[in-house]
């Protein structure tokens, strides 16, 4: 049984508005324990939760395509240029218990020094405007923690 347009539309609802408040794109996990929302979540069967990963990777994929600031043209071309890690590396995010797996480590750093290389090209043309540094180079990281919530976990 896959979801209908209203459920479909909730669920969309639920995954922004916790991206929005948590600054973090919920997993399913996330949503089977959360407080309010577990009831709905906690109970689905392996279809739903593989239409589930399909609204959410739908929802993430839309994300990245309306991120307009500066960072987020980087973050665009590094999703492009990385997708197959970009999700492996998504899915190993779900449990923090993956940050000691090998696998992580090796996704995480191919990641992370791709990540550097556009924090590179941003901040050095930021000679002029050094005192917006912080401001900036955290709104990146935002982005990058709202996909991967253990990036920092990263060695």
């Amino acid at each position: 049984m896959s979801f209908s347009a209203i459920e479909k539309e909730q669920i969309l609802q639920i995954i922004t508005n916790l991206d929005t408040k948590n600054k973090k794109i919920p997993f399913l996990q996330d949503l089977q324990i959360h407080p309010m929302f577990g009831s709905f979540f906690e109970w689905f069967d392996l279809e739903q939760q593989r239409a589930y990963n399909e609204i959410s990777r739908e929802y993430m994929e839309h994300k990245i395509k309306k991120l307009t600031t500066k960072w987020g043209e980087f973050f665009r071309r590094f999703y492009a240029l990385n997708q197959e890690n970009f999700w492996l590396f998504r899915e190993l995010n779900e449990d923090q218990e993956y940050t000691t797996t090998q696998e992580f480590q090796e996704i995480g750093k191919i990641l992370q020094n791709e990540l550097f290389k556009y924090e590179n090209m941003l901040t050095s043309n930021m000679t002029k405007r050094w005192y917006a540094l912080d401001k900036v180079v955290s709104a990146y990281y935002d982005i990058v923690h709202s996909f991967f919530p253990w990036f920092s976990f990263v060695d």
